[in-house]
């Protein structure tokens, strides 16, 4: 797969069952881009399926990557990547390796998992504090 990527100017990242295809541009050539990337996509879902490996469209993600002011030259239509047998929606929010990663590329999403998951833990403790020995004795 990483081959059929590279041939077409892709860069290609693989962990265990999960990959990331992108290609950096200029705001002005993402119609290049985005025709590149389907191009790409079509060849990979072709060598895919000659390796008996199948990709599942349903849990595919496009993000554009960039400043407000990059994103916002994008035509609304370029974001969307139309493929023969399907359209891959884009989203604003992906996660890598449990790093959320947000189209401006600010961690406003990273923060706000993280508040998240530890007002989670900090009310799970609270429920269970009077039931965990901490070892701590009060001498009066």
């Amino acid at each position: 797969m990483q081959t059929v990527a590279e041939r077409h100017g892709v860069r290609f990242h693989g962990f265990a069952d999960d990959t990331k295809l992108s290609i950096s541009v200029n705001p002005e050539d993402a119609k290049l881009a985005k025709q590149t990337m389907i191009n790409c996509v079509s060849s990979i879902r072709q060598w895919s399926s000659s390796h008996r490996v199948k990709l599942i469209a349903s849990k595919s993600e496009v993000i554009r990557l960039g400043s407000r002011q990059q994103l916002a030259k994008l035509n609304v239509d370029d974001r969307t990547l139309i493929l023969p047998d399907g359209a891959l929606k884009p989203t604003s929010v992906v996660k890598n390796l449990g790093v959320y990663v947000y189209e401006q590329m600010t961690l406003d999403s990273n923060a706000r998992q993280y508040v998240q998951t530890s007002f989670y833990h900090m009310r799970r403790i609270r429920q269970i504090r009077r039931f965990v020995n901490c070892g701590y004795t009060s001498h009066s």
